[in-house]
């Protein structure tokens, strides 16, 4: 376990780390992980003070060690220690761990015609994948990664089934997609408690697997296929590890790629038209046409703008100046800190022309049989 800790000090990766003294990576996890809760990571002194405590090198997160004299038993003063923590950094490397290697997309045929001037916009906001809901609570539908797995491939093949054959595809992911940002199971920010419905590990490699599903079949609609995600108040970290993971994947693909832009505002320009897309968490929809008529460098070229947002749950609309303004229904149910909202779900496609702006889409309500 020792040599577990100082290796991973020194290699900065545990899969590094496990390769340097030729063991598995998976049991050089293990030796990890049951290292920290022994308390190997910290000082000496720091592991007496836990062991007086009664407490386990993942419990002790900090505390006084009283000094005393050898001598004379005296009390000679206090040090305050604090235990390391793993930052932002620590946990996307652990995060991108899990994808190294990913083989990448197979080349998918073309559709057979796809008409050139149109873009379908692919919007999926608040998946919160990893979520648990107990219907029984909530009013609403149960939900857990195989309800989420099936209500995403059969909405996804309802809403292409229906859509225009469109020479492009924008596979948007408004933000919290991943329902929490590692396996503490609450929100980063205000630290409220989530349901959960599996390990942030397992989360985050089905997730990955559901959206190369996604790009996989809407490349088989589409000659062309753009991704981009966006940050939520629940995935602030874990949403960059998804890029990542996305952009080896689709590394040597020349009909899909994915937006790597660190800005929070999604611009994307269709001939006249201009398609945006933020989380909805951080500026009220008449901030964001303002913000957007500041700093979008293609505002004046486009006759017709539409933004994206998400967050609180619920749809709405407006046109605010020159901005067509829609907030989603989510794509996931709600659970029981939401149980007292309205109780709709969705997912859409809507069909852009590079002349004409919005001319037409495609929905599912996502209801069960």
């Amino acid at each position: 376990m020792q040599e577990a800790i100082d290796t991973a000090s020194i290699y900065g990766s545990q899969k590094d780390a496990a390769q340097a003294i030729g063991i598995p990576h998976g049991t050089f996890r293990s030796r990890y992980q049951a290292a920290k809760r022994a308390g190997l990571h910290l000082s000496s002194g720091a592991q007496k003070a836990m062991n007086n405590a009664g407490l386990n090198g993942v419990e002790a997160k900090g505390g006084w060690i009283h000094n005393y004299d050898s001598e004379t038993g005296n009390k000679t003063g206090t040090t305050r220690w604090t235990a390391p923590v793993e930052t932002s950094e620590d946990v996307l490397g652990r995060m991108r761990e899990a994808f190294e290697g990913m083989t990448p997309l197979a080349p998918v045929l073309r559709p057979e015609s796809t008409v050139a001037d149109l873009c379908n916009v692919l919007p999926l906001f608040d998946v919160h994948w990893g979520m648990a809901a107990w219907g029984e609570e909530t009013g609403g539908q149960d939900y857990n990664l195989t309800l989420a797995r099936d209500d995403l491939m059969r909405g996804m093949e309802k809403v292409l089934s229906r859509a225009a054959h469109a020479d492009t595809c924008v596979l948007l992911l408004g933000g919290d997609f991943l329902h929490a940002d590692d396996d503490k199971a609450q929100t980063p920010g205000s630290k409220h408690p989530l349901d959960v419905s599996a390990r942030m590990y397992k989360a985050l490699d089905t997730g990955i697997a559901i959206i190369k599903y996604a790009v996989t079949r809407a490349l088989e609609h589409h000659d062309r296929v753009l991704v981009r995600v966006l940050r939520g108040n629940h995935d602030p970290n874990s949403h960059r590890a998804i890029a990542f993971a996305l952009r080896e994947w689709l590394a040597n693909n020349d009909r899909a790629s994915i937006d790597m832009s660190p800005a929070e505002l999604f611009q994307f320009q269709w001939g006249r038209t201009a398609i945006f897309g933020q989380h909805g968490d951080r500026m009220t929809p008449t901030m964001l046409a303002l913000k957007l008529a500041d700093v979008c460098p293609f505002w004046t070229e486009c006759r017709h703008r539409h933004a994206y947002t998400g967050h609180k749950h619920n749809l709405a609309a407006a046109r605010i100046g020159g901005l067509n303004w829609q907030r989603l229904e989510p794509f996931a149910p709600t659970d029981d800190y939401g149980s007292s909202w309205v109780n709709r779900r969705g997912m859409k496609l809507d069909t852009y022309d590079k002349r004409d702006g919005w001319v037409g889409g495609a929905g599912d309500p996502l209801e069960r049989d």
